[in-house]
């Protein structure tokens, strides 16, 4: 089903009454709606009876020879159908509240910037277009409220808009007919296909899906399932996912992966990170000082102080060492103290410092289990103001 306007259709009609108009032939020098209209096909119409007459919206049945009176646009009997009686001529029109006349701005007759209706020369005024079936059918609607409906049997292009030069690149808007279908608003190379997709600087979109391509490797796009992303030529640079964060990607070895660019004069941190109730856990100032309350090492250690201040422990009854002390102050002042050391096992490279800083009674230090300090199981501080380091190679421990 097609809307036909064709010229010089007129045939007589001797239908009574407002039943649909049964054709008896074609006056001398016209066609007739078979001919110039077609089977099934939409057309505007108009109706000369005696005095009476009457301009609506009809569908041609090739079959019966009947054009339908579906919509009457106007008449002489206040817009309604016209009671008919005798013979009646009737014949394709354009309607003059359906067209409008293009002025040397390229407005419309009686329109100003803002398109909120349509002047026509008669006078009448229209602000709402008639729904559309594109390819196959033409619908007439007005009533439902929605100014424009296209239709087409098929997916595929629902428009193309162009300018007519030597490249004809096309503004095309693509709608697939699969049971979850992808729209698809962008240029393509030409108006030449109806079911090419729009390849070049498109937005698109589906139920789960949205986003814009630059070109076929580069976009960005938001998924239901995924997140976040953008690709650059074929490279993924960013991915945000709810549950699974933020990964950053970097294509070039010789390329900073990311930089913080801080505003001219700077006072605010140029990072912070924050818990869920927005305090601050650690932070990069705008001259790059970094705050943390704690630093964790791969051995299980950590630090709360900058390198050159060691954490110290004073002891004056027998007691054993913590992995995580560094200088051991010792008080033998009232008995004789020994020190036991934690197992050198997996403490490469940790360190102590033992120094009998008070009292006359001497100091041992032993070590855990089976351990050695320099293949003795203990060394003894037995003089005031004595001390020691001693190192882990993983399994003992050594003087140094």
């Amino acid at each position: 089903m097609s809307f036909v306007i064709s010229d010089r259709v007129k045939e007589i009609s001797t239908t009574t009454g407002v039943s649909d108009l049964v054709m008896d032939g074609a006056l001398g020098g016209f066609q007739t709606f078979n001919d110039g209209v077609g089977n099934g096909n939409l057309t505007y119409y108009s109706i000369e009876n005696s005095t009476r007459w009457e301009v609506g919206v009809g569908t041609y049945t090739s079959s019966t020879s009947t054009l339908s009176r579906d919509t009457v646009l106007s008449s002489s009997n206040s817009d309604n159908k016209i009671v008919l009686d005798g013979v009646s001529r009737v014949f394709s029109t354009y309607p003059a509240g359906k067209a409008f006349i293009i002025d040397n701005n390229g407005l419309a007759s009686g329109v100003t910037p803002g398109y909120a209706g349509i002047a026509f020369p008669d006078g009448s005024t229209q602000t709402s277009a008639a729904s559309a079936t594109v390819g196959s059918a033409l619908e007439l609607s007005p009533s439902e409220g929605v100014p424009l409906t296209i239709k087409k049997a098929n997916g595929g292009n629902m428009f193309h808009a162009y300018v007519d030069n030597a490249w004809d690149r096309t503004i095309g808007l693509h709608l697939d007919s699969s049971s979850g279908p992808t729209w698809k608003l962008g240029l393509k190379s030409s108006p030449a296909s109806e079911t090419a997709e729009p390849d070049q600087g498109y937005v698109f979109g589906n139920n789960g899906s949205a986003g814009m391509y630059a070109t076929s490797d580069t976009s960005f796009l938001v998924n239901y399932l995924d997140g976040f992303w953008i690709t650059h030529q074929d490279n993924t640079m960013l991915n945000v996912g709810r549950v699974a964060g933020m990964v950053l990607y970097g294509s070039s070895a010789s390329a900073v992966g990311v930089t913080v660019k801080g505003a001219v004069s700077q006072s605010a941190n140029l990072q912070q990170w924050t818990n869920s109730s927005d305090t601050v856990l650690a932070s990069i100032s705008s001259a790059g000082a970094i705050t943390v309350p704690t630093i964790y090492f791969a051995d299980g250690t950590s630090q709360t102080t900058a390198a050159g201040w060691r954490t110290y422990k004073t002891i004056s009854a027998d007691a054993t060492i913590a992995i995580t002390d560094c200088v051991v102050l010792i008080d033998s002042t009232s008995e004789s103290i020994e020190a036991t050391l934690p197992t050198a096992v997996g403490n490469g490279g940790k360190e102590f410092i033992f120094k009998r800083a008070s009292g006359s009674n001497d100091a041992t230090i032993n070590t855990y289990s089976s351990e050695t300090i320099d293949g003795e199981s203990s060394f003894t501080l037995d003089s005031p103001y004595v001390s020691i380091n001693v190192v882990s190679n993983n399994s003992n421990w050594y003087l140094i």
